[in-house]
């Protein structure tokens, strides 16, 4: 059986694997070799902005990853498996408008495509991916240009994040700790390769992360108990008016905690004894081998990692080409 040899391997299609390889193929003669694990992207729930909530409750083109015990619960903890990786089960949650670099490199990679009609026209009932509203602050000081909560804003009742809960109409605010000072772990569960690893994100694992949630649910209320907006709400669904002190919104905060699907960090970049790989991008002690996506950052960004991810990608790329192909 003859076989058949590569000069560059990458293995994942997710965000970073595939900017990595249309890069290297545009401007390299090397022949490339892209592995994934999952399917093709042809499942049209990955190109309806709706689709990434079906996808994820039903676990569709995921890894069914799920977290050791934490604040008592395991919790979901999917990532994508399937051509795209996280870019094509997550919602398409951020679009930069104005900007003709960006759309135009961005273009390149394809991932403006395939949603380009939902974003323009907005028609039809799933063009959306459910969340009306973005925002960034610092719910102690508006004025702060570092915001210390995302706030995703629903017309639906949904405690999962993902579907309605129930008939009852209603509106849910989802608030993320941003730049969270807990750090987890992931680990080899054993010696079989197919075996799910340990995972431990460490939700809310620092008093300064649970007071920003804390924080955070306060003054989502504020906002809620304006006249013109207390005027058309019943009452409180979760976590009700029962819940009043910084100790049973605490508690609350740890008990719903979990991912909004923008992992990092698990090979970080630096130059201590305990970084993974270099300035570069090189693992360290060993040849030709690099780690080219989120998991490199040292920090998460303050807000969704996808597009990070790719401009990482598209500058290790270059680099490559730098230090391999000149």
């Amino acid at each position: 059986m003859s076989k058949i040899q590569y000069d560059i391997l990458i293995i994942g299609s997710g965000a970073a694997g595939c900017v990595v390889a249309d890069h290297m193929a545009r401007h390299t003669k090397a022949s490339i070799a892209v592995l994934e694990a999952g399917k093709k992207d042809n499942d049209p729930f990955i190109h309806i902005p709706a689709g990434y909530s079906k996808m994820l409750a039903k676990d569709r083109n995921v890894w069914p990853y799920e977290t050791v015990e934490v604040n008592g619960q395991n919790r979901r903890y999917r990532m994508g498996k399937v051509v795209g990786g996280g870019t094509s089960v997550n919602a398409i949650a951020a679009y930069v408008k104005g900007d003709i670099g960006y759309q135009s490199a961005a273009q390149g990679m394809g991932t403006i495509k395939a949603g380009l009609r939902y974003i323009l026209t907005n028609s039809g009932p799933a063009a959306g991916n459910g969340i009306e509203t973005v925002s960034y602050w610092d719910p102690n000081d508006l004025s702060n240009p570092q915001p210390t909560v995302q706030c995703y804003h629903e017309p639906i009742i949904s405690t999962d994040g993902l579907n309605p809960s129930g008939p009852r109409s209603g509106v849910t605010f989802a608030t993320v700790v941003l730049q969270p000072k807990a750090r987890g772990w992931v680990r080899l569960a054993d010696a079989d390769p197919t075996s799910m690893p340990d995972i431990n994100p460490n939700f809310i694992g620092h008093e300064t992360d649970l007071q920003v949630g804390i924080d955070a649910v306060k003054a989502v209320r504020k906002v809620l108990e304006q006249q013109s907006l207390a005027e058309v709400f019943e009452e409180e669904f979760v976590p009700g008016k029962a819940v009043q002190t910084d100790e049973e919104i605490g508690a609350f905060v740890k008990q719903v905690a979990t991912t909004m699907w923008h992992p990092v960090g698990t090979c970080r970049m630096g130059t201590d004894d305990t970084a993974v790989v270099d300035a570069t991008l090189k693992v360290r002690g060993a040849q030709g081998l690099h780690v080219i996506d989120a998991s490199i950052m040292p920090t998460i960004t303050s807000g969704n990692t996808n597009a990070p991810t790719q401009a990482l990608a598209l500058h290790a790329a270059k680099m490559l080409v730098r230090d391999y192909f000149a």
